[in-house]
Formats: structure tokens, sequence, C-alpha cells
């Protein structure tokens, strides 16, 4: 029987003396990321790519030539709500809508990776540095955002180093 707990020595953390040291984490909970996909575009896939595909799968709307999302598509089958406020359009979309989940669960979620893996799937991505993450949050007050934000943690923490 495989061990309750994996060690995972690419990630690292500060222990309580400052020092960097290894996380374990338990093997339930470890997802695989595919090779192919670079990190920095696969990592909103863990958020958005899970709270659209738990959904999708869970309504069979995996279904060939059906249109799902505000798309540039001329017919829309289905609407995936991932909003977790009051929607204003909710009266409006009921023939489609299917609210979103707010997590997949780590056998979707890995199903879903898995998936992207398979047909290179990623996200549009904004990298930032740490240092401009204030200008981020005036930017999201603005509505100034096209892509996901992926904060580039591994170069701010060689900076300080």
């Amino acid at each position: 029987m495989a061990p309750a707990t994996v060690e995972v020595s690419a990630w690292a953390a500060k222990d309580s003396s400052g020092h960097l040291a290894p996380f374990t984490f338990s093997r339930r909970f470890v997802l695989k990321m595919p090779t192919n996909l670079p990190l920095d575009a696969a990592a909103p896939l863990l958020c958005a790519g899970i709270t659209v595909y738990s959904p999708m799968k869970h309504y069979q709307m995996d279904v060939a030539g059906k249109h799902f999302g505000v798309a540039v598509a001329k017919t829309i089958d289905y609407i995936i709500d991932t909003v977790s406020a009051s929607d204003p359009l909710n009266p409006y979309l009921t023939q489609w809508y299917v609210r979103g989940s707010g997590t997949g669960g780590i056998k979707e979620t890995q199903e879903m990776l898995d998936l992207c893996g398979e047909h290179n799937i990623t996200c549009m991505i904004e990298k930032i540095p740490i240092s401009y993450i204030n200008t981020v949050i005036e930017r999201l007050e603005k509505v100034d955002v096209k892509y996901h934000f992926v904060i580039d943690i591994g170069n701010g923490l060689k900076s300080e180093n």
C-alpha cells in the first residue's frame, strides 16, 4: 500500500527558523500537472478551469457540437454562471442556465488537468512580479483586466534570498 503522505521536494516554504524546508502533503491532495503545460499558464486551470469543467461534466455538457459560455458562437446551448453573487440576468437565462462549482474535487480536477494536457489547453495570463500587486488591485477596481493574473513568486523569492 502506498504511504499516506508523499514528500514534494520541488515546493518549499520557510520553517519557524526562517530556513527553506520541504512541505509534506497527503497523497490524496497532490495533483500531477501534465509536463507539457507551462505552470504559469496552467495555474488558473486549478481555479477557473475546474469551476467550469465540474458543472460541464455534471450536466453532461461535453457533447460534440454544443456551445456554452458567452463565446462568439451564433447559438448558446448552455451558460455556466460562476459568479457567487446575485446576478441580474438570472430571470432571463433560465433556459440555458447552470450554476458553476466552487471546486471540483481532486479526482475531477486531475481529470480536467489530464484533458488539458492531452489537448495543450492553457489559460491566457498576465504574469506579474509580486511588487506589482497594488497596481493589480487598482486595475481590478477599474475593471482593467484582460487575462488571469499570475504572480511570479519564484523570481520574487530569488530576490529575497
